[in-house]
């Protein structure tokens, strides 16, 4: 069997969501020390230690070309960062956890 996907919550991410992905390993970018670095920036250090980004920033697949990095993304569609909002994503956050491969993109609304 597979290691679970490392997970990393962008800075726009609700920090409590990681509670409701227990099956992963998870870090925020705040606990990673990693807060203000621009996207491009995350993502060279991101790409090293965890497989999937999570984050709200609808914009961070049109500003950065994904081929450069070996990390996926997860976007979720939401235009509230509370976790209520962010909650019902989580079943199926989990399902493109079981499919995502790197340099893939995947929109969750």
């Amino acid at each position: 069997m597979n290691a679970p996907k490392k997970l990393l919550l962008d800075e726009c991410i609700n920090w409590r969501l990681l509670r409701n992905l227990p099956e992963y390993p998870v870090k925020t970018v705040r606990q990673m020390g990693w807060s203000g670095l621009k996207n491009g920036e995350l993502l060279i250090k991101a790409q090293n230690k965890f497989d999937v980004l999570i984050t709200i920033d609808k914009n961070l697949k049109y500003q950065q070309n994904f081929v450069k990095y070996d990390i996926a993304l997860i976007v979720l569609d939401v235009f509230i960062n509370d976790l209520e909002h962010l909650l019902p994503l989580i079943n199926q956050i989990k399902e493109h956890l079981l499919t995502i491969k790197v340099h893939e993109i995947r929109i969750v609304k």
